[in-house]
């Protein structure tokens, strides 16, 4: 007797890419959004007597300022981004903000939560 194992289907990856591509407007606000929280929170805990943990943040920020530093930086990572969306085919640009996000999420979060 032998047992037949149910067929699953391959994932919609179709659909998925059509969700992030109809929502890369929002994807890029909500970027923009936690960029300008982990900026502010940023200079908040420095003003508090916290250390910036990334050393090339940190190199920066000594050399040229916080504001000036943060600037360039997060300005390079933005240019880096559309630069590579227009490199992407359409349906994947949505990608580049959410790149952008999930990082600047995290430190968002990290942040808070050491600020509490």
């Amino acid at each position: 007797m032998s047992v037949s194992l149910p067929r699953l289907s391959p994932p919609r990856w179709g659909a998925l890419r059509d969700r992030f591509a109809a929502a890369e407007r929002s994807l890029w606000l909500y970027a923009l959004v936690v960029l300008a929280l982990d900026v502010a929170l940023t200079a908040h805990g420095l003003d508090r007597g916290f250390v910036e943990s990334n050393p090339v943040a940190r190199a920066a920020m000594a050399t040229f300022g916080l504001w000036p530093a943060m600037f360039a930086l997060k300005g390079l990572a933005v240019a880096v981004a559309l630069a590579g969306r227009r490199a992407l085919p359409v349906a994947y640009r949505s990608v580049s903000p959410a790149a952008l996000a999930a990082p600047w999420t995290v430190a968002t979060v990290v942040n808070a939560s050491l600020l509490l």
